[in-house]
């Protein structure tokens, strides 16, 4: 799954906790009790709430994952591959990494 995918299902999922959280304090809001905020703070803060993590966790598995990737390919290449030159270990490299990325 591509890292666009991902962003554009956490948007979407971001943008349905505004609606659901704009229309929970509309709800609340009875006209006897003046509200703290207006209805669309609420929504933006469900919003914040839904998003933000998901986007940090995003970020650090984009970098993590091509980090890991590298070590982990480079412990797991077999000892002719690692004696040999230079630019075999770098092509086994891309290989490896070409054929994760379908």
């Amino acid at each position: 799954m591509s890292s666009l995918l991902v962003l554009a299902i956490v948007v979407a999922v971001g943008l349905v906790a505004f609606f659901i959280g704009r229309q929970r304090a509309a709800a609340q809001d009875n006209g006897k009790v003046k509200p703290h905020s207006r209805a669309h703070y609420h929504g933006w803060w469900a919003f914040l709430l839904a998003v933000l993590p998901a986007l940090l966790l995003l970020a650090v598995w984009t970098v993590g994952s091509s980090v890991y990737l590298d070590r982990h390919i480079h412990t797991a290449l077999p000892e002719r591959t690692v004696d040999s030159k230079v630019a075999s270990e770098a092509l086994d490299v891309s290989l490896v990494k070409s054929l994760a990325r379908g």
